[in-house]
């Protein structure tokens, strides 16, 4: 993408990331409520991505409330909640969750049966208390189960916090790959473009119609390039990021509005 590419007159909505670009850790970034005050004001509709799946979408949402984000739940895409849609889409009926408990939750939320022994689908999701154990579990669920699957929430390598990077789920996918020696089939998470496809289809949106702002350029720019969707990069003004050809960057939030005026 280029930067003539961000046409004002045809963003609708948009679409940020939340980890790294609307809080970090439990701390709000600098200029969110700004910006997202002046986008309310001029009619743009607001919604929220995460690959984070450790929490429930609700927990997700009461965090952003408690920052004093106020958004309707439904304008919230995390790959917990959407994750269990994933699977039924594809129609599996059992799954074995190699993450946190509130993953399982939301999946099973969705009619899938979690289970510890044979299943058709194992489903990797961050989890801060991965360990040898949970590895050995899920693949013992692998070996047992004949054509099983392998999904993931994201291969992110880290994510960020108040005192710097945390590892993400990439490190446990990469383990389990290893143990059983077989790839991950499918991301639910981004780059994959299942979410921004629901958040289209929810709200009759077309993808040139909603501006993408994330800290990632092989997460959050290279979902909104599969979908042809505009986007905008954001880095810290900390980070020393190359400026790249085909997308615009910026250090600060408020300078977003720069390409919608």
């Amino acid at each position: 993408m280029v930067l003539s590419e961000v046409d004002p007159s045809r963003v609708k909505a948009v679409a940020f990331d939340l980890d790294g670009v609307i809080y970090i850790g439990n701390r709000l970034v600098p200029g969110v409520s700004t910006l997202l005050e002046t986008l309310k004001e001029r009619g743009i509709q607001t919604f929220f991505f995460t690959n984070n799946s450790m929490h429930p979408r609700p927990g997700v949402h009461q965090k952003l409330a408690a920052l004093g984000v106020a958004i309707p739940l439904g304008c919230l895409y995390t790959t917990a909640h959407f994750a269990g849609a994933f699977l039924k889409e594809r129609g599996l009926k059992t799954f074995h969750g190699m993450g946190t408990k509130a993953l399982r939750v939301e999946v099973e939320a969705y009619g899938l049966i979690h289970t510890e022994f044979r299943s058709e689908a194992i489903l990797v999701g961050l989890d801060p208390e991965f360990d040898y154990r949970k590895l050995k579990v899920a693949m013992r669920v692998y070996f047992s189960s004949p054509g099983c699957r392998i999904f993931a929430c994201n291969r992110d390598s880290t994510y960020p916090v108040e005192d710097g990077l945390n590892p993400g789920c990439g490190p446990a996918i990469a383990a389990l790959e290893d143990a059983t020696g077989h790839g991950v089939d499918e991301i639910v998470g981004k780059p994959s473009p299942f979410m921004l496809k629901k958040l289209a289809d929810d709200w009759g949106l077309s993808f040139g119609q909603i501006l993408v702002v994330g800290d990632s350029y092989a997460s959050d720019i290279a979902m909104a390039k599969t979908c042809g969707s505009p986007s905008v990069l954001f880095s810290r003004e900390s980070r020393t990021d190359p400026p790249l050809p085909d997308v615009p960057l910026v250090r600060h939030l408020k300078d977003i509005l720069w390409y919608l005026d």
